[in-house]
């Protein structure tokens, strides 16, 4: 399923900021990343789930 725009567009703020964690498999942000970049992907995350749980109540998920 295709993201909303400004799902995307924070998507691609905050993905040049990503790296592996040490365990190998989650992505975590890179040290200093600054302020606006951390914000826009926890808000990335809040409307992400937001969507998932309308999506769920309609059943399309």
């Amino acid at each position: 399923m295709e993201l909303p725009k400004e799902l995307e567009d924070l998507r691609k703020l905050y993905t040049p900021y990503l790296i592996t964690a040490p365990n190998g498999f989650d992505r975590i942000l890179k040290p200093g990343t600054p302020k606006h970049i951390v914000e826009a992907r926890e808000k990335f995350f809040k409307l992400d789930h937001e969507l998932m749980l309308d999506e769920i109540r309609r059943g399309i998920r």
